[in-house]
């Protein structure tokens, strides 16, 4: 393991160990993020938009090109990013990694390089400029 990365990791760490101390379930971001719908989908830095439903529904992080089991395992951790590949394994050969719906309901196409409100065609959804200034800074 490099230096970067273990650097990285164990800062992802320290908030999560932190809370653990105090009791507290509080959601701590990495610094430099910023909530897209809070508390759900935040963007801890440009180009990635991390989504933490809750509810048993799978956490992840996505980049430019879709969903993203490298930076889930980096801001959420490897019980995350197990669940997502465990997603993955089971959608087989439908599963679209450029196509996603946050848990705030906004749908981003990567290969379209923007996020709308809804699941509908994006041509007929209602635009998401901070998804997709986060994700693709266009």
């Amino acid at each position: 393991m490099t230096k970067y990365f273990r650097f990285i990791y164990l800062t992802a760490l320290v908030p999560v160990l932190l809370a653990g101390c105090t009791g507290e379930a509080t959601r701590h971001l990495p610094e430099g993020a910023v909530y897209l719908t809070e508390p759900t989908t935040y963007s801890p830095h440009a180009g990635v938009i991390c989504d933490e439903p809750g509810e048993g529904l799978a956490d992840a992080c996505f980049d430019r090109y879709g969903i993203s089991l490298g930076l889930t395992g980096v801001y959420l951790g490897h019980a995350a990013q197990d669940r997502v590949m465990a997603m993955i394994k089971e959608a087989g050969d439908s599963f679209n990694s450029s196509l996603f719906t946050l848990s705030d309901g906004v749908t981003c196409d990567a290969k379209r390089r923007k996020c709308w409100h809804g699941r509908a065609n994006p041509d007929y959804g209602t635009p998401a400029p901070r998804h997709t200034k986060a994700l693709f800074g266009s």
